[in-house]
């Protein structure tokens, strides 16, 4: 998660604002979605299926060229930055090599949607992860668990843990697999991705897709669990660099993406991540103008998670701009820079 560190003195906050540098789009992103001015709610996200589900179908076996440059450390092609673990492997072109090979991670599990193509090889969905911690996550939701235990097998230091949900909302049975921290976010935007993208798919033909999605009149929706769920970490861990490149190697852009493959879509999450809000969070009544969207990309400026101090203890809080205005979101509460509680 990326933080800015803010020195505050009683209620009085001074913010900086900023994502990461050096990243840009390789195309114009109001231009791109120009079609979902205007719209509110579902019809933002049927704009945006419209917009992103007609794309190229890079083959199953054929991401691992995309992997090369969607999941190494700097873009670099050189070493696995593997979510599900700390083996971080030399990049290769083989499977399940060694104790520290990897494999393809479908982070929506393909029993949900019996393996149907295009979804079994979008790669906004796959990542490249050990072939231990893969197995050992197996189809469970993910959530949030209080005790869970890690992917031990051949003494793999893995990254994330299973166990009994501690989440409101889980309805089916308690296990859930919870990722770390750092790629909350990015995982949370995935699944917005998949069930715009593909809204007219089915995601609940097995226990575990009942548990994020639900079906019906032709539809994929989320679950009210998955919503609070997703928001949550989507709101709690911004796009990082690593997701800004990863967006741009899967559409095409050729200074991050140097291999010959590519979907030539785009991720509307990490583009515009308020647009998360405007479907299912605050604003999800409210029409959406796409000029007034901030971006994390470089020139642009958004949500962001700070350190402050309160009354001499440090906490949490986010940066929110509504409607021009910057305000500081604490523990639900929002406050004008200087202090002042306004809802």
């Amino acid at each position: 998660m990326k933080k800015s560190f803010v020195s505050i003195l009683a209620l009085f906050f001074v913010a900086q604002v900023g994502w990461a540098e050096g990243i840009e789009p390789s195309t114009d992103l109001a231009t791109y979605y120009a079609s979902i001015d205007g719209k509110s709610g579902e019809a933002i996200r049927s704009a945006l299926s419209e917009k992103i589900r007609p794309h190229t179908t890079v083959s199953y076996d054929n991401l691992k060229y995309l992997f090369k440059w969607t999941d190494t450390y700097d873009n670099a092609g050189q070493t696995i930055d593997d979510i599900y673990s700390f083996c971080d492997p030399a990049y290769t072109e083989s499977w399940c090599s060694g104790d520290c090979g990897y494999n393809r991670e479908h982070s929506v599990p393909k029993s949900w949607f019996n393996s149907a193509t295009p979804l079994y090889s979008d790669a906004f969905h796959l990542y490249p992860t050990n072939c231990y911690v893969n197995s050992y996550r197996g189809n469970e939701p993910f959530g949030e668990c209080a005790n869970g235990t890690k992917c031990t097998t051949h003494g793999i230091d893995a990254k994330g843990k299973k166990g009994t949900s501690t989440f409101p909302g889980y309805n089916i049975s308690g296990v859930v697999y919870e990722v770390d921290d750092e790629f909350k976010g990015d995982l949370a935007r995935t699944y917005f991705y998949m069930v715009t993208c593909y809204m007219t798919s089915n995601f609940t033909q097995a226990e575990g897709g009942r548990v994020m999605f639900t079906y019906s009149n032709g539809t994929a929706q989320l679950t009210s669990y998955s919503i609070d769920l997703l928001l949550k970490w989507h709101r709690d861990d911004p796009v990082s660099q690593r997701e800004l490149a990863r967006n741009e190697v899967i559409y095409g852009n050729p200074i991050y993406n140097k291999c010959s493959y590519n979907q030539g879509n785009r991720n509307p999450f990490i583009d515009y991540p308020e647009l998360a809000e405007y479907i299912w969070g605050t604003k999800n009544t409210m029409p959406v103008a796409v000029a007034g969207l901030v971006t994390p990309y470089a020139g642009g400026s958004s949500e962001e998670t700070v350190v402050v101090t309160v009354r001499e203890e440090e906490c949490a809080a986010q940066i929110v701009i509504e409607n021009g205005q910057l305000y500081i979101l604490r523990e639900g509460a929002v406050y004008t820079i200087t202090g002042v509680r306004v809802k």
